[in-house]
Order: C-alpha cells, then sequence, then structure tokens
C-alpha cells in the first residue's frame, strides 16, 4: 500500500512478474539533467513496470528542438533492443497536438509527440506499420498536468506497452499518412554555392573510430555553413 500522506495517482507499484512484451524502454528527452523531470518519469515507469530497464539515450537534447531530437533518436535506436522507445521534445505540449504511439516494422514501439520528432526513427526500424492516439485514461495519470505529459502520458502509457498492454486499448488509429511529417530546411543556392544549416555533428569528445577529435565542439546553436 501507498504510504498515508503520499499524493500520487498510483496507490500501489504493480506486482513484479507476469507477462512483460518488452524488458527495456528507451529514453531521449531535452529535459537536461538539473530538474527532477528525467528522474519522475523513471519512477512513473518502475512504479508501474518494475521489472524493465530503461536506457537514457539523452536527455541533452538542446530545448524544443524538434529536429535535433529527430535525429539523435534515429541515430541511437538501430543500437536498441526490441522495445518501446520514449522521446520527449515537445514544444505544443498543452496544446492540440496528439500524443501517439507508432508501432514498427521489427515490433517495437515509438511513444511520443506527433511532432515529427518519431518519423525518421521509424524509418529506421523499418517503417511505421501502425499508429494509435494515446487517449484512454485508464493508461495515464487520473489527473494529467497540460504541461508534463512525459509524467503523466508517455511514461504510464510506455510502462504498460512493456507490461504486454494491446497497442489497440490506448485508443483510435491514426493512418500513418496523417502523421506530421519530419522536416529539414531546404538548402538555397545562391551565387553559385549551397547555403544550408548544420542541424547536428560531432560533439566534444572522439567517437569511438577517433574520428572528430581535432575538429570536435561542443554543440551550440544551428549555424549557417556554406556547401560547396
Amino acid at each position: 500500500m501507498e504510504a498515508p500522506g503520499i499524493d500520487s495517482p498510483w496507490r500501489a507499484t504493480m506486482n513484479a512478474g507476469g507477462g512483460y512484451r518488452y524488458r527495456t524502454i528507451s529514453f531521449l528527452s531535452d529535459y537536461g539533467l538539473v530538474d527532477e523531470f528525467v528522474g519522475v518519469c523513471h519512477g512513473v515507469i518502475l512504479r508501474l513496470a518494475p521489472e524493465v530497464r530503461i536506457i537514457d539515450i539523452s536527455h541533452g537534447i538542446r530545448p524544443q528542438n524538434v529536429r535535433q531530437g529527430a535525429m539523435v533518436l534515429a541515430q541511437a535506436v538501430p543500437y536498441m533492443p526490441t522495445g518501446v522507445h520514449m522521446a520527449i521534445v515537445d514544444p505544443g505540449v498543452g496544446s492540440g497536438r496528439l500524443a501517439v504511439l507508432v508501432q514498427t516494422a521489427d515490433g517495437s514501439c515509438l511513444v511520443g509527440p506527433d511532432n515529427g520528432l518519431l518519423i525518421p526513427a521509424a524509418s529506421r526500424l523499418g517503417g511505421a506499420t501502425a499508429c494509435r492516439r494515446l487517449e484512454n485514461p485508464r493508461f495515464m495519470s487520473p489527473n494529467p498536468s497540460r504541461t508534463f505529459h512525459g509524467r503523466d502520458v508517455f511514461s504510464p502509457a510506455a510502462a504498460y506497452l512493456a507490461r504486454g498492454v494491446d497497442p489497440q486499448e490506448f485508443g483510435d488509429l491514426v493512418p500513418v499518412t496523417k502523421l506530421v511529417p519530419f522536416q529539414l530546411p531546404v538548402a538555397r543556392l545562391h551565387d553559385g554555392h549551397y547555403h544550408a544549416v548544420v542541424q547536428h555533428g560531432p560533439g566534444r569528445r572522439a567517437g569511438p573510430d577517433g574520428r572528430g577529435a581535432a575538429r570536435g565542439r561542443r554543440r551550440g546553436p544551428s549555424l549557417p555553413g556554406t556547401l560547396r
């Protein structure tokens, strides 16, 4: 039983064991690690699915930078176990944007906002095979915040998916073709060369193969560049 006086939407942790469909939940966000947001999402997931393993891909996505989040997620998911991949970079939280789960050809489920964030990752996993709205109140906090869907909508959905709840229980189908597309800025030709925007590049450290050591930089805002 929950300790008296604790304000929690879940009165007790679900029993361990049982029929887990997935044993891992990967997690990407723009929350950073200064505040409690990432830890709270971990806690919600583990209260509902105590045997699952959470893999933190990154929480250093620049705030509300959907493009960067989408590209980092897409680069990571091919190396993740088949499972639930939860991504939260959500400038439209509190608006009319949909919360969705996207099933992919490799058997995984992507959970996050319908803002283009999940599209490249779905492609890397063989393509989206089905999509559903996250709208069933049985699988979210009883009183969802308008601004913290990571805690109240996405984390519970990820946990319940891992525990074996059928995707059709979460809500109505959304045609895959109706999902918000992922869009990159289009390079433009001017004065004999192309102008583009660098969206993602090497970080401060060299990669495992040593590349990037000499020219690595701490990631900053996207900078205009010239492609010749």
